[in-house]
């Protein structure tokens, strides 16, 4: 019986990091005197908290706050949208993030959103891009504000931005004619929030969120299907 006793100790040390709720204990006395204990008991349900907190502080989540503060410190919301000193400065600032820079995939995707609450980028219809060229001339056109949300879907850590589009340039300030699809033009204009996507540590794409706001001012270009023009001083 000392045997006995020994075992149910080392057993309860073992079990104790697995965390177990006693529910009852079965007493009786044998003819040589020992104590008979049986143990009845079922295993809890993990600390919720402690999950939680790993999650907080995985890799990709901290990798992803640092990206979408990185991102709204460089561009953030100026008065005149017209602005395009503050547009190259952004331009310039986002070439420069060495984390952003680390972080991209080569080709990059961008598109936008299929539909509210899909997070599968490749459901979306997207464009390659060169990482450099998207941060600098595309990413560059919107400005945030805010601070960065995350989001764990799944395998992957989804960033929103709130943003807001720089739809007043002359049109030959864009890298590329939008309003040639009304409804691009309007997902440049009225969407709300970029969403970047990070997966085991890399940025793989971003997409224009499917949630927009229609009440955002409106320009309006018409689109002659011309790719190259002269301007009024003969360029």
């Amino acid at each position: 019986m000392p045997n006995l006793r020994k075992f149910y100790l080392r057993y309860l040390r073992r079990a104790a990091p697995t965390h177990f709720v006693l529910l009852s204990i079965v007493l009786a006395m044998s003819t040589t005197g020992y104590a008979y204990a049986l143990f009845i008991y079922t295993p809890q349900a993990p600390n919720v908290d402690n999950s939680v907190s790993a999650v907080e502080t995985s890799p990709d989540i901290e990798l992803a706050k640092k990206v979408g503060k990185e991102i709204i410190a460089a561009c953030p919301i100026v008065t005149d949208v017209k602005n395009l000193a503050a547009y190259n400065s952004c331009a310039q600032k986002l070439s420069q993030l060495k984390t952003l820079r680390d972080t991209m995939n080569a080709p990059f995707l961008w598109g936008a959103q299929s539909k509210v609450g899909n997070y599968n980028i490749k459901d979306s219809q997207t464009t390659q891009f060169d990482p450099f060229v998207w941060r600098r001339i595309y990413l560059a056109t919107f400005m945030f504000k805010g601070e960065p949300q995350i989001e764990q879907v799944n395998n992957l850590t989804v960033i929103h931005l709130s943003t807001q589009f720089r739809n007043q340039f002359d049109i030959g300030a864009y890298p590329y004619p939008f309003w040639h699809s009304s409804k691009k033009w309007n997902s440049y204009q009225q969407s709300t929030e970029l969403l970047l996507f990070i997966e085991q540590g890399k940025l793989k794409g971003a997409l224009r969120s499917a949630v927009v706001d229609t009440q955002r001012p409106k320009v309006n270009h018409a689109w002659d299907g011309k790719w190259v023009w002269t301007d009024a001083q003969g360029k």
